[in-house]
């Protein structure tokens, strides 16, 4: 998965935000993070995502 978000962030400039599949397993995890590399479309954090500090 390191490989995949080296990729991430060379091709967005940006971090991928695992922090938001927490309870998904690292396959679909992986899965995502390609999707976003084929589309050539960055994953994008919610608006309404509740942030508890």
């Amino acid at each position: 998965m390191d490989e995949l978000l080296l990729k991430y962030v060379d091709e967005f400039d940006e971090n991928f935000p695992v922090f938001l599949f927490r309870s998904e397993d690292e396959d679909e995890i992986k899965a995502t993070i390609q999707k976003c590399l084929d589309d050539g479309i960055p994953c994008k954090i919610p608006e309404n995502l509740e942030c508890k500090y």
